[in-house]
């Protein structure tokens, strides 16, 4: 099953002719996975589908997973106000990810 017919409502995509990006999320505030093609990135794609995703989100919070490593992505999260509240360890099998809430 793809997350598209499981997330009809709750997967957005970005561009006209061409897909510069996505997000896929649940109603009740999950992010389940976001990305923006590197040639378009830093431009607001990420920051405009986020914002979608939280004025659609019902739930008390919302919440993503991200990998130890990726900084990058820490950073573009707490700038749109999410904070690092737990740790799964080996979420990605190898290495741990950050539960990011806001």
């Amino acid at each position: 099953m793809s997350f598209h017919r499981s997330n009809p409502t709750t997967f957005l995509v970005y561009g006209e002719e061409e897909i510069l990006g996505y997000v896929i999320y649940t109603t009740g505030g999950h992010i389940i996975s976001i990305a923006v093609d590197p040639h378009h990135r830093r431009k607001g794609i990420g920051t405009q589908l986020i914002g979608e995703a939280l004025r659609n989100a019902t739930g008390e919070f919302t919440w993503v997973e991200v990998r130890e490593s990726n900084t990058g992505a820490q950073a573009f999260y707490e700038k749109l106000g999410f904070r690092k509240k737990g740790v799964i360890p080996g979420y990605y099998w190898t290495e741990d990810a950050y539960v990011m809430v806001r």
